[in-house]
């Protein structure tokens, strides 16, 4: 079967390095078609012929290409994943109650929506101050590579500084390195460890130093199996574990990314995400 691929622009790394490895693969966009999206998608193809891989993120908040994904399945199309997770993984708030209700270490979160709900405030207050952190970050619960988050010193300054409930607020853990873990069908290909240079309390790919680690059992005590238990319970075809290594409390998942970028990945480890990928959704 060919692939389509969801998403919002071909001109990403991993969209153009997904066409270089499978000339067949095939690109769609659910938000050109005017609301038609549709009766276009199932006027131009077959579901006999296609299966449908999502690498949009979500952070548009609408949630329409998985209305979009929910109607095609019900036309007969193939799609990859369990959309139900993909709700869940796109928001940092229902990740935290997801994480906590399989008891799996992450970082304490609060949502920022509950600060108007009678007691509430006074709760959150209470759990922070327990926490003893220097400072928080407000970030917003549907984001990628680190962007929106707005650093503060107290509860007040997160209200004083945020317009709207669509953020979390997470306690500040000083941490000189991180990890990615990246899942195709729940099997590790790798780690890619991200270390802060210039004591950027914000890591991410292009303000770090990146090294390609193995996913091997030194590194899998190291973080104590989280990626092993996660991806027990994840049915998503290709995702990343973004975790740290807490000093006085030990490992911890920040977050499952569903839609990956891989570049940094490939350059470091030299491994062909993309052909990998590519021939694993069309087993």
């Amino acid at each position: 079967m060919k692939i389509i691929i969801l998403c919002t622009t071909s001109e990403t790394y991993s969209i153009q390095r997904f066409q270089e490895e499978d000339s067949s693969v095939i690109i769609f966009n659910p938000y050109e078609h005017g609301g038609n999206e549709i009766e276009h998608f199932c006027t131009r193809f077959n579901p006999d012929e296609f299966i449908i891989f999502n690498r949009i993120s979500g952070i548009r908040y609408d949630d329409r290409d998985l209305i979009f994904l929910e109607q095609i399945r019900e036309r007969g199309f193939k799609v990859f994943g369990d959309l139900k997770q993909y709700r869940v993984f796109r928001c940092k708030w229902s990740q935290y109650q997801f994480y906590t209700a399989h008891n799996i270490p992450t970082i304490k979160t609060f949502n920022l929506e509950d600060l108007g709900k009678e007691g509430h405030r006074t709760n959150i207050k209470t759990e922070i101050h327990k926490l003893q952190s220097d400072s928080l970050f407000c970030k917003p619960k549907r984001s990628n590579q680190g962007k929106g988050i707005v650093e503060v010193k107290s509860l007040k300054g997160a209200v004083e500084s945020i317009l709207d409930g669509r953020y979390v607020l997470q306690p500040y853990i000083p941490k000189e390195r991180e990890y990615r873990v990246l899942m195709l069908k729940n099997q590790a290909l790798g780690v890619i460890e991200k270390r802060a240079l210039d004591n950027e309390k914000i890591l991410n790919a292009k303000s770090s130093k990146i090294s390609f680690l193995e996913y091997d059992q030194s590194f899998q005590e190291l973080v104590a199996k989280i990626p092993s238990k996660i991806s027990e319970l994840v049915n998503l075809p290709f995702y990343a574990i973004d975790l740290i290594v807490d000093p006085n409390q030990g490992p911890k998942v920040l977050e499952v990314n569903l839609c990956p970028g891989f570049e940094y990945f490939e350059k470091s480890s030299h491994i062909n995400i993309a052909h990998l990928v590519m021939s694993s959704l069309k087993k």
